[in-house]
């Protein structure tokens, strides 16, 4: 099949990458909840070969994400596994306590509300009591945009689904503190996005 392919993901991936490099170091085990194309899979693979790298979607992004895995060609680059975050079930299968990382890139401002609290119940599960953890995507902070480009894209992802939009940076925070993760930095990006970093130590 043809690739998939996100314009907006080819721009990010080094920035992400200029982070990653500094942050995941004695990482070996890292889990992509929200992988879409599978372009960030492919990329990062690629560049951090000690690293292996577990993408994860719902059941209809899979056959995207293998293609870019058959062409990548890298054996830490996994075959995708399905997940749904409101289905503990499913997670339960095979994940628990499988992984030291888990990152994600532009999925919390898509999933419904709700889902955030299921997102870090799912990352609770299948991470090791020692871990990290990276969230990549626009935040607004104590309730207000960080720009008005910000503001705008929030109200297109409103007119797509009610249920999306930008986060609280404050309300992420909490929920990662709910199952043990504190913020260590947060890093500034392009196009008025945040890489938010975090770590379990217990």
């Amino acid at each position: 099949m043809e690739k998939p392919f996100s314009p907006s993901c080819e721009r990010n991936q080094p920035y992400i990458l200029e982070v990653l490099r500094d942050e995941l170091k004695g990482s070996e085990r890292v889990i992509e909840i929200g992988s879409g194309t599978g372009q960030h899979a492919a990329f990062f693979t690629t560049h951090l070969i000690d690293v292996v790298w577990q993408p994860t979607d719902r059941k209809e992004n899979l056959k995207g994400i293998q293609a870019w895995q058959k062409e990548a060609g890298q054996k830490n680059f996994l075959s995708p596994l399905e997940i749904e975050l409101n289905s503990q079930a499913l997670i339960e299968k095979t994940l628990q306590n499988s992984f030291d990382c888990a990152f994600t890139a532009n999925t919390l401002h898509i999933m419904p509300q709700s889902h955030t609290a299921y997102f870090f119940d799912a990352i609770d599960f299948v991470l090791q009591k020692r871990s990290s953890l990276f969230i990549y995507g626009p935040f607004k902070y104590q309730g207000e945009f960080t720009s008005e480009s910000n503001l705008r894209f929030d109200q297109w992802l409103k007119e797509q689904e009610p249920h999306r939009g930008i986060r609280n940076f404050e309300d992420v925070i909490s929920e990662a503190s709910r199952v043990g993760f504190n913020l260590k930095k947060d890093f500034k990006m392009p196009a008025n996005n945040q890489f938010l970093f975090f770590m379990r130590d217990k």
